[in-house]
């Protein structure tokens, strides 16, 4: 059985704060330890550039709430449009830390060392490896979801796209996949933005630090699925990006598992509320791609 619980809020939400299961809402949030994308950080460090109502406001409700907070999404993204070096990794989780201190010094914000920061690159070393794969990947595939497909190009272009991330050895490995059919199936005249298409904003001139943003963002939603896997606690990813909120919703991670080498695993839901265009028998084709 589902209750559903209607909330008025005085503006419309601008951070959102996505956990396991779905979405917290914001003034709830206690003792959860907060991952915060780059532009909440941005947002919160200058509060006196926002002109926007609704983000002043719900700014001030997140500097209200906030209680232990982790800067490793950052860095973890890097402030150059590409892969973080090792020590450009240590340097924006320092930066990052002393920004928030000097913030919220009555705050829990971790902290990491020089050495334990650099043992951290290191444990994340795969990740960002399969990160600059998928990059490769988007750039190649981006092209075939700049424009919305007709109803007879719709599902060879998507097979393309099966097809590119099978050389990329990515196939049911990557959220970046589901993100392009995702984009590819939206409604076809556009009257509403697909999940996958506002994260990933394709265009004809696509660069690499497009590809780069866009793919950091997704594992962003990784940093969660690991969260779930062991025994780390309540953790939440709040973000701005409504289209990283949308797909983590519409994706309804229902299980995440980490074996004995550490990978992780986990079940999703590939359905209309991701991909409004397709039918059932093309959605049974999709799932099969995975």
């Amino acid at each position: 059985m589902k209750i559903r619980v209607s909330v008025n809020t005085p503006h419309p939400l601008k951070i959102f704060c996505l956990t396991w299961g779905g979405h917290i809402y914001l003034p709830l949030i206690s003792t959860e330890l907060l991952l915060l994308d780059r532009n909440v950080l941005s947002k919160v460090s200058a509060p006196d550039r926002i002109s926007d109502k609704a983000e002043q406001y719900w700014v001030g409700e997140f500097n209200r709430v906030s209680q232990n907070i982790n800067p490793i999404l950052t860095a973890y993204e890097g402030c150059f449009r590409r892969r973080p070096t090792r020590a450009e990794f240590q340097q924006e989780l320092s930066k990052s830390y002393e920004k928030l201190r000097q913030l919220y010094p009555a705050k829990q914000v971790i902290e990491h060392s020089t050495e334990t920061s650099g043992q951290l690159y290191d444990a994340l070393e795969p990740k960002l490896e399969r990160q600059e794969q998928e990059v490769k990947f988007l750039l190649a595939a981006a092209p075939l979801v700049v424009h919305r497909p007709s109803d007879m190009d719709l599902m060879p272009k998507i097979r393309e796209i099966s097809s590119i991330a099978d050389s990329f050895c990515l196939r049911g490995r990557s959220l970046v996949l589901v993100a392009l059919i995702s984009c590819i199936s939206e409604s076809k005249h556009g009257e509403k933005l697909s999940a996958g298409r506002r994260i990933i904003k394709p265009k004809p001139a696509f660069s690499h630090g497009d590809a780069h943003n866009a793919v950091a963002d997704i594992h962003y939603l990784e940093f969660l699925l690991a969260a779930a896997s062991g025994p780390f606690g309540p953790i939440v990813l709040c973000t701005m990006d409504q289209g990283l909120a949308h797909f983590w919703l519409g994706l309804n991670v229902s299980h995440s598992a980490r074996n004995e080498k550490n990978e992780i695993s986990y079940r999703f839901t590939m359905d209309k509320k991701l991909c409004p265009r397709l039918n059932n028998e093309q959605l049974d084709e999709i799932r099969a791609l995975f």
